[in-house]
């Protein structure tokens, strides 16, 4: 355990629950998707059935992953401010906008650059549903689930459950880049391995520099954003 002076250096209350509780919750939040089928979802079919099982299933995931996060605060006696949801401010805005716009940029330049070796790999779910979007109001609420609802999920559960207590055990160094690790695998895709890799240790940086989780998730959001405009440009 950090004492009272180590908690005030880094800005921000020490986390009340240890890293096999944080690995217990990301162990829930996937499991609880195996038998409702989120984790590999169909995209064949008709587009307005595939467009809104996938709607359902990303707000799922969001209401899983939130209301895991809460539960375990709530038995634990932990606080929101534990997890670096603190009080918003104007510069988070500002600063997770630079931080997603330059982590879109470096991810496509690596993701270009893995298919430039090993050949381009087979588009995600969710981009399948967005180039066969049916109207823009699917790409809009697609687009909201990609650029909000997962952006947050991802954010309380690794940056913010998972990267203190692992932090707490190795240090900051080797935690940016396990956690990043555990984030990169978590998605179970060889090909976006290394580009997810690379956009989850900016993530970390972010968090690990500004003791908030509200950069991240603004940057999380932009770089999603990003991807969802090329991929419907695309698409066009």
């Amino acid at each position: 355990m950090r004492d009272d002076t180590d908690q005030k250096l880094e800005g921000m209350e020490a986390p009340c629950w240890n890293l096999w509780q944080a690995f217990f919750v990301l162990l829930l939040y996937y499991g609880i998707q195996i038998p409702l089928g989120w984790l590999d979802m169909a995209v064949e079919g008709e587009m307005d059935g595939v467009f809104f099982a996938h709607f359902f299933a990303y707000c799922g995931r969001f209401v899983v992953g939130v209301g895991l996060v809460w539960g375990g605060l709530a038995l634990l006696k932990g606080s929101w401010a534990q997890l670096g949801v603190g009080r918003f401010r104007l510069r988070y805005l500002f600063v997770g906008m630079g931080a997603g716009l330059g982590l879109a940029f470096l991810v496509s330049a690596v993701m270009m650059l893995v298919g430039w070796i090993f050949g381009q790999p087979a588009p995600q779910s969710i981009e399948r549903v967005l180039q066969g979007a049916q109207d823009p109001f699917q790409i809009v609420m697609i687009g909201l689930c990609a650029v909000v609802l997962m952006p947050m999920v991802e954010e309380l559960l690794f940056r913010g459950m998972l990267y203190p207590p692992i932090r707490r055990s190795c240090g900051s160094l080797q935690a940016v880049f396990l956690g990043a690790l555990i984030f990169a695998a978590s998605h179970g895709d060889v090909f976006r391995f290394l580009p997810l890799l690379v956009a989850a240790v900016g993530l970390t940086w972010l968090f690990e520099k500004t003791r908030s989780l509200w950069p991240g998730i603004v940057a999380h959001g932009v770089w999603n954003l990003v991807m969802v405009v090329v991929v419907v440009w695309q698409g066009d």
